[in-house]
């Protein structure tokens, strides 16, 4: 699969587009085993962690472990729901979301880091499930998302991208 265009994401978009496309190349191009292999990965690493690291925050006001993790398959979900639409031919604009408020709301330090683990993990499966089902002209739909226009191909990096930047800041400051 070819990386997305500037013009088929918002500029926001870009730093995790780049950070996916290392990872897409090494999995012979291909998209959904560069998704299955990044989850694996991720598996590993937090599975490593002890449980009562759930609550660390590497600094006053930083989202804890617990909180990245429920972060990461919130937004997990709704690029996955955003592509799922646009591969679908949805032509209206689809929401778009606070992500502070989210984490505000999710009551991630309510439940041992163990769940929020699996929890990712389904989500992730479930968008891999998806990804395998996409026809030809589903992949090249375009829709728009929080009144940007945006590719089907552009959310799949997305998902890579913003997961691989999660990864990397916690392991940079936080283990």
């Amino acid at each position: 699969m070819n990386v997305p265009k500037p013009e088929e994401y918002a500029e926001f978009y870009y730093g995790y587009v780049k950070l996916a496309e290392n990872l897409v190349e090494a999995s012979t191009g291909d998209i959904v085993k560069a998704l299955q292999k990044q989850s694996e990965d991720f598996s590993m690493l937090l599975k490593s962690l002890p449980q009562e690291h759930g609550g660390y925050a590497y600094a006053q006001g930083k989202w804890t472990i617990a909180q990245v993790i429920g972060h990461i398959t919130d937004a997990e979900r709704i690029f996955a729901y955003r592509l799922l639409c646009i591969a679908r031919g949805e032509m209206k604009s689809l929401p778009g979301f606070e992500q502070d408020d989210y984490v505000k709301n999710g009551g991630f330090s309510s439940l041992p880091l163990s769940i929020w683990i699996d929890d990712f993990l389904v989500a992730r499966q479930s968008t891999i499930s998806m990804l395998r089902t996409l026809t030809r002209e589903g992949w090249e739909r375009v829709g728009t998302a929080n009144d940007k226009s945006i590719s089907v191909k552009a959310l799949a990096y997305i998902l890579v991208g913003h997961l691989q930047h999660h990864m990397n800041t916690l392991q940079a400051k936080y283990l």
